[in-house]
C-alpha cells in the first residue's frame, strides 16, 4: 500500500517527528514579550510559509532560524535575538526540589502570577520584586516550597488573600489529580484561538489544540467522496452536503452539524489523551458545539465549556480584514462572502449554549474578556475541585 504523503508541516528534532503547532510557537513568542494577537499572527504566517514549501519536513533548528528572521523584519533585532536566547537565560538563584534544582525564572513566576488574576505588567513587576528579595537574602538558592511561601506572602501583602488563594489553586493544577479540559467554542472570526493561547500562557497550560487541526488530519485520512463536509469550511460545508428531500432543516446548519459530529470523534480522542496523561488541555474551534460533546468525564476530569462570540457585526467583519492582512493563506474575501452563514452558525451555537447552560462571552475587549474568563475558570475549579487548598503560614 502506498504511503500517504503528509500535507501538514512536520518538525524533526534529534530523530523525533511531531506536527508543527501554532499554539506552542505562540506560547514561546508570548514569553519574549509579544502580545497575544502578535504572537498568534507570527505563528499563522509561519504556518503559511511552511505550507508553501515543497517538502512538509523541516528541522527544528531551521524553523527557529525562520522565526528569527521573521521577527527581525517585523520587530527588530532585540526581539529576534531574545527569541533565540530565551532558553539560554539563567539566574544566579537556584530553585531546588527533591532532586536537582533549576534556575529561578521571572518569566515562569510571572506567568503563574497571571493565573491568580494579576495583570501581566504587574505580575512581572511582582516577580522582579520577589527576585530582589531572594537576592537580598544572599543564599543563592531557595526550595520550591520556600518560593511558594514567599510568593503567597507577597501577594497577600500587596493585593489581599483573594489573589493569594487563587494563586495556590492554580499551582495545584500543575500536578492535578484530575486534569482541566477547557472546551472553547464559537464561530469563525470570534478570536477563539488568540484567547486560547493567552489563557494557556496565563494558566501555564502546555497543550492547546484547534479542531481545525483535527479536521485537517481527517481530510488526509478520508476522501471527499467518503466524508464530503470535512473537506469544506464550517460556513460552506453545505456546498458538499446532499440534503435529503423533505427535510426542512436549514442546510447551512445541517451541513455544519454533520461536519461537527464527524470532528467530535477527534475531540473525544484529545480529551481521552488529556485524561490518561493527566495533562490540562485547551481545545478550541467552531466544532466545539454545546450539547454535541456528550461523553461524561465526571469525577475523572474538570471539563469547562465556554462559547466566544462577537456580537457587533462591524467588529466581526473587521477581524476578517485584519486576518487577511496578516496571513496570505486566509484572505478576507472567503470569509466576508460567507459572512451571513458565519453569523447564522454563531446564532445557532449561542442557542445551543443557552439550551445546555454553557456560558457565552462576547469578545469586544480582549484584555477584559481574558480577565473575565480567568475569573470564571477560577470559580469553576474552586466549585468542582473537592480537594482543599492548603493554607500557607
Amino acid at each position: 500500500m502506498k504511503a500517504i504523503k503528509s500535507k501538514y508541516p512536520v518538525v524533526v528534532n534529534k530523530g523525533l517527528r511531531f506536527p508543527f503547532s501554532k499554539g506552542i510557537l505562540s506560547q514561546g513568542l508570548l514569553m519574549i514579550g509579544l502580545k497575544p494577537a502578535e504572537a498568534y499572527g507570527i505563528a499563522e504566517r509561519m504556518e503559511a510559509r511552511l505550507l508553501k514549501r515543497r517538502t512538509m519536513r523541516i528541522e527544528k533548528t531551521q524553523l527557529r532560524r525562520m522565526v528569527h528572521d521573521l521577527l527581525l523584519r517585523e520587530y527588530g533585532e532585540e526581539m529576534a535575538e531574545k527569541y533565540l536566547e530565551r532558553k539560554k537565560l539563567s539566574s544566579s538563584i537556584l530553585v531546588k526540589g527533591a532532586g536537582s534544582g533549576v534556575p529561578f525564572s521571572k518569566g515562569i513566576l510571572s506567568q503563574s502570577l497571571e493565573a491568580s488574576g494579576i495583570e501581566p505588567n504587574i505580575s512581572h513587576s511582582l516577580a522582579m520584586a520577589i527576585e530582589r528579595t531572594l537576592l537580598r537574602r544572599g543564599r543563592g538558592e531557595v526550595t520550591y516550597d520556600g518560593l511558594r511561601d514567599l510568593t503567597v506572602e507577597t501577594l497577600r501583602k500587596k493585593y489581599g488573600s483573594g489573589y493569594a488563594n487563587r494563586y495556590l489553586l492554580w499551582r495545584r493544577l500543575k500536578k492535578p489529580l484530575r486534569p482541566l479540559i477547557i472546551l472553547l467554542g464559537g464561530t469563525a472570526g470570534t478570536g477563539k484561538s488568540t484567547i486560547a493561547v493567552e489563557l494557556a500562557h496565563r494558566l501555564g497550560i502546555t497543550r492547546v489544540i484547534s479542531t481545525d487541526s483535527v479536521r485537517e488530519v481527517m481530510r488526509i485520512m478520508f476522501s471527499p467522496e467518503l466524508m464530503p463536509t470535512i473537506h469544506k469550511s464550517s460556513f460552506d460545508a453545505w456546498k458538499a452536503y446532499d440534503l435529503p428531500k423533505g427535510i426542512q432543516d436549514d442546510i447551512v446548519i445541517a451541513a455544519f452539524m454533520e461536519q461537527a459530529l464527524r470532528v467530535s470523534a477527534g475531540i473525544y480522542a484529545l480529551m481521552d489523551r488529556a485524561l490518561n496523561e493527566k495533562i490540562s488541555t485547551i481545545i478550541d474551534g467552531v466544532h466545539v458545539v454545546p450539547g454535541c460533546i456528550k461523553r461524561d468525564y465526571a469525577g475523572k476530569a474538570l471539563v469547562c465549556r465556554m462559547v466566544i462570540t462577537t456580537e457587533d457585526q462591524d467588529i466581526h467583519r473587521e477581524r476578517f480584514n485584519i486576518r487577511g492582512q496578516q496571513a496570505s493563506t486566509r484572505g478576507a474575501e472567503k470569509y466576508l462572502s460567507n459572512f451571513d452563514s458565519i453569523r447564522k452558525i454563531q446564532d445557532f451555537i449561542v442557542e445551543q449554549a443557552i439550551k445546555h447552560d454553557v456560558p457565552v462571552f462576547d469578545n469586544k475587549d480582549f484584555d477584559q474578556l481574558v480577565a473575565t474568563i480567568v475569573e470564571h475558570l477560577t470559580a469553576f475549579v474552586r466549585r468542582h475541585d473537592k480537594t482543599r487548598i492548603g493554607k500557607t503560614k
